[in-house]
C-alpha cells in the first residue's frame, strides 16, 4: 500500500489530526480482528473517544479505498507509518523524520542482537530519537517472538526511548499497547514505560539519561535508530545550541544526525553495539570530518553498508547507509560494502579497509582495495584540479530579479521582460553576460543559453568590484535604479529578512562571491550524470549555479577539458564524490580538488588535443595513470 496516498485520502475526513489518529487505530483493530480490546482500557478508551457515527462514516471511506486499490493487508508497520505521516509536513521536516522500511529495521535488529542467550533478559536497548518508536517496536517483537519474553517485561526492563515531541511519546505508548495486544498480551494499565520527552543532544544529556533511566549509569547494551536528518540550514537555534557540546559537530555546517553517532557511542557500555540507518554524507562531506576522525581514533569495529544512489526511503531523496559499530572489538579497519538493496548482502563479501589508508580530512574513499589503489594512482601527481581554482559562481539570492534574458539593445539600454511578464529597461553599462553551468550540456549551449546579469557595481582601486552608491545609481543609472525599486520589498526579504543590514546596499547581490570570476575558464555543473566541461575563453563572462577552473593558458584548459571527459576522471568521480538521484554526482570542490594530472610530454599533449576519438584518449590516459576499467564499465560514461 502506498501510505502517502492513503494518508492524503483519509486526511480529507477531518481537519483535526487527533481525530483521524483515533479513527485509524480503531479501524486497524477491526480490520485485523484483534481480540481482547475490551481488556485494554488504554486502547479502548482511546479508540472510543470518537462517536459511532464518525467511525462508521470513516470506515466506509477506508473500505472503499481498500477495495478500489485492492489492498488486502494493513499491518502494524503500515499503521506506524500512517501515524507518522499524519504529522504536519513542516513538523516532520523540522524533526528530520524519515520512515524506516521494515526490512532495514529487521536487518539492524538481527545484526545487533548477536548476544549470548543467557544475556538476553538483562539487555537494555535505547533509541535516542525514537519518534513513534518504530525501531523499539521491532526490537520488542523480536524479543517476544524469539525468546518468548513478555511484552510487559520488555517494556519495563529492556527498551528505552527519547523524543523531542510529546505526541510522539504518547503514540509510542499506544502502539506498544497495540503490539502486545496483537500478540495476545494485555499490558497492565500502570505499565512503566521508559519513554520520555526531551532533547537527547542537550548539554546535560549525561545526567538526564542517568536520572530518567533509574540511575543505571553503566550504559546501554544496544543503541538502535534512524537519527533525525535535518540539514544545517534548517536546524532551529535551540537545537543548534545542543550541538555545541559534541566534538563531531564542530566543523563546517553540521547536519543534526552527525551528533547522534557520538551520543549513541557515549551512552553505550564498553561491550555495547550501535545499529543506525543514517544519511551517508558523513563519509565524504566537510561537516563529517570530525566524525570520521572520531571513529578512526576510537577504532571500534565498524561495518558500513552503503546504498549509494539507491533511494531506500520512499518519497525522500536521501543517500543512506547502515552502520553497525561494536565497542567491544577494536579493529584498525572498516568493513564496507556498497549495495543496491539488502537482498544482495553477503557478510563474506565485505571489504576490509584499514583506517590508515583513509583520509579523515578529505573524505573516506571506500570500496574494494583494487578501487582504492586506482583512486590513489589518480591522486599521486603533484598537479591537482584544486590548483586551477574550482571557484563558485555569482550568488544573488534573487536570480529572477538579477538574471534576465535580453529582448533587444540600443546604444544605451538593454530591454527585457521580467519573470512576471513586465517589460523593463536598464542601462546597458550595468549588464554583464552570465551563464548557468548547471544547464550547459555542449559547447554550443554557451552561446544559446547566455543570459545577462544586472550588475550594480564598479571596479575599485584595489581591482575588486564595489557596489555603486545609491545616490550615484539613482542619478546616473535611473532606469536600473527604478527597476530595483520595483522589487525592493523582495530584495529586502533575502536571507529571510535577517541579514539585509549587513549588505553594502539593499540592491547589492546576495553574496560577494564570484564577482571577480573573470578570465579564461572551464565551466562545470554542480552535479551531472556524465562528464561535462564547457570552455569559456571570453574573459568577462560570469557564471552562477556551478563551478569553474581557471587558467590564462588556452591550451592548458583545452587539455584539461579532454581529461575531464575521460573515463579515468569519471571513474574517480563515481568512486569519491557524493551521489544524487538517477546517477548524478556532485562536482563540488571538496570532491574533485585532489584529482591529479600526470606530467604530459609535448607529444602526449599534441595527441590528446588533436584526437577526436575519445576511446583513443581514454586508452592513453589509462596508460598514464596505470589503471584499467574493464570490470566496472557500467559505472563509466559510454
Amino acid at each position: 500500500m502506498d501510505i502517502r496516498k492513503f494518508v492524503k485520502h483519509i486526511n480529507g475526513f477531518s481537519q483535526e489530526v487527533p481525530i483521524i489518529e483515533k479513527l485509524i487505530l480503531r479501524y486497524y483493530i477491526d480490520f485485523n480482528m484483534i481480540e481482547n480490546l475490551e481488556n485494554s482500557e488504554t486502547l479502548k478508551s482511546y479508540c472510543f473517544l470518537v462517536t459511532e457515527e464518525e467511525y462508521n462514516e470513516f470506515k466506509k471511506r477506508v473500505d472503499l479505498y481498500f477495495e478500489k486499490n485492492r489492498i488486502a493487508d494493513f499491518n502494524l508497520d503500515m499503521l506506524v507509518n500512517t501515524f507518522e505521516l499524519l504529522i504536519p509536513k513542516d513538523e516532520r521536516k523540522a524533526n528530520g523524520m524519515v520512515f524506516t522500511p521494515e526490512e532495514i529495521k529487521s536487518f539492524i535488529v538481527n545484526k545487533i542482537m548477536n548476544v549470548n542467550k543467557n544475556q538476553i533478559n538483562g539487555l537494555r536497548i535505547c533509541d535516542p530519537a525514537c519518534g513513534s518508536s518504530s525501531f523499539l517496536i521491532t526490537v520488542a517483537q523480536y524479543l517476544n517472538n524469539k525468546y518468548n519474553i513478555p511484552y510487559q517485561y520488555i517494556i519495563e526492563k529492556m527498551i528505552y526511548g527519547v523524543d523531542i515531541y510529546s505526541h510522539n511519546i504518547e503514540k509510542s505508548k499506544l502502539l506498544l499497547h497495540l503490539t502486545a495486544l496483537e500478540d495476545g498480551e494485555v499490558l497492565d494499565e500502570k505499565v512503566n514505560f521508559n519513554l520520555i520527552v526531551g532533547d537527547s543532544l542537550s548539554l546535560d544529556y549525561a545526567e538526564t539519561f542517568k536520572e530518567i533511566f533509574n540511575d543505571q549509569n553503566q550504559g546501554f547494551d544496544l543503541i538502535v535508530g534512524n537519527p533525525p536528518y535535518i540539514r544545517a540550514k534548517n536546524i532551529s537555534p535551540e537545537i543548534k545550541n545542543s550541538l555545541d557540546r559534541w566534538e563531531v559537530s564542530k566543523v563546517g555546517n553540521p547536519d543534526l544526525y552527525i551528533a547522534f553517532f557520538q551520543l549513541g557511542l557515549e551512552i553505550l557500555n564498553e561491550k555495547g553495539t550501535l545499529g543506525y540507518i543514517s544519511v551517508s554524507t558523513f563519509l565524504t562531506s566537510v561537516n563529517g570530518r570530525n566524525l570520521r576522525g572520531y571513529l578512526s581514533d576510537k577504532k571500534y569495529k565498524i561495518e558500513t553498508i552503503n546504498f549509494k544512489d539507491a533511494q531506500m526511503f520512499k518519497g525522500v531523496t536521501s543517500y543512506t547507509c547502515i552502520n553497525i559499530i561494536n565497542k567491544s572489538i577494536l579493529e584498525d579497519k572498516i568493513l564496507y560494502s556498497s549495495l543496491d538493496n539488502l537482498s544482495d548482502y553477503d557478510v563474506n563479501g565485505l571489504n576490509a579497509i584499514p583506517f590508515s589508508t583513509l583520509d579523515n580530512s578529505k573524505g573516506w574513499s571506500l570500496g574494494d582495495l583494487t578501487t582504492l589503489n586506482k583512486i590513489n594512482k589518480m591522486r599521486r601527481f603533484s598537479k591537482k584540479l584544486g590548483d586551477y581554482g574550482l571557484k563558485n559562481g555569482v550568488a544573488t539570492l534573487a536570480n529572477d530579479i538579477y538574471i534576465v534574458t535580453a529582448n533587444e539593445f540600443d546604444d544605451k539600454y538593454m530591454y527585457f521582460h521580467s519573470k512576471d511578464g513586465q517589460k523593463f529597461k536598464v542601462e546597458k553599462e550595468l549588464c554583464r553576460r552570465i551563464v548557468k553551468p548547471n544547464i550547459l550540456k555542449s559547447q554550443d549551449d554557451l552561446t544559446s543559453k547566455m543570459e545577462y546579469l544586472i550588475f550594480p557595481y564598479k571596479l575599485g582601486s584595489d581591482g575588486k568590484f564595489i557596489v555603486i552608491e545609491e545616490e550615484v545609481l539613482k542619478e546616473e543609472y535611473t532606469s536600473t535604479y527604478q527597476y530595483f525599486l520595483h522589487y525592493k520589498d523582495k530584495l529586502l526579504e533575502r536571507d529571510k529578512g535577517k541579514a539585509i543590514y549587513k549588505y553594502p546596499a539593499w540592491y547589492a547581490l546576495g553574496r560577494t562571491q564570484g564577482l571577480n570570476n573573470t578570465g579564461k575558464k572551464l565551466l562545470l555543473p554542480y552535479m551531472t550524470d556524465k562528464p561535462v566541461a564547457i570552455l569559456s575563453l571570453e574573459e568577462d563572462i560570469l557564471f552562477y549555479c556551478g563551478y569553474a577552473l581557471f587558467s590564462d593558458n588556452t591550451e592548458e584548459l583545452a587539455l584539461l577539458k579532454k581529461v575531464l571527459y575521460s573515463k579515468v576522471f569519471w571513474y574517480y568521480v563515481v568512486n569519491t564524490s557524493k551521489p544524487y538521484a538517477n546517477g548524478y554526482m556532485s562536482f563540488a570542490k571538496n570532491y574533485l580538488k585532489e584529482f591529479s594530472l600526470p606530467p604530459f610530454t609535448d607529444e602526449q599533449v599534441e595527441v590528446i588535443l588533436n584526437e577526436e576519438n575519445q576511446t583513443v584518449i581514454d586508452e592513453l590516459l589509462q596508460e598514464l595513470y596505470e589503471v584499467e576499467f574493464e570490470e566496472q564499465l557500467s559505472l563509466l560514461p559510454q
